[in-house]
């Protein structure tokens, strides 16, 4: 009978440049995202090359968080206002 050998772990796993899988952080070292406490992903496999960049100017959390305000925006937007009209007491309601 053979022995069993340790899981080695991917080179993915091993990354030192990782992505948040949630709000797409770059960051290094860590294993879960120092900003959620999500999981993560090696930011090169996700990324390629620009992982590098993408650490620096943290352009995909950005476009994220500009993405989901101006999706608040938009639907402040398409909500009606509601208009009061006050009228002075004994006058009458006309119109409207």
């Amino acid at each position: 009978m053979t022995a069993e050998r340790p899981h080695k772990p991917s080179p993915q796993q091993r990354a030192n440049l990782r992505v948040c899988a949630s709000c797409e952080w770059v960051f290094h070292g860590h294993r879960d995202c120092p900003k959620c406490g999500f999981v993560s992903y090696g930011a090169r496999h996700v990324y390629g090359d620009k992982a590098y960049r993408y650490a620096k100017t943290q352009e995909p959390w950005l476009n994220k968080k500009l993405e989901a305000y101006g999706y608040t925006l938009r639907e402040e937007i398409r909500r009606p206002v509601p208009v009061t009209v006050e009228y002075p007491c004994g006058l009458p309601r006309t119109g409207a």
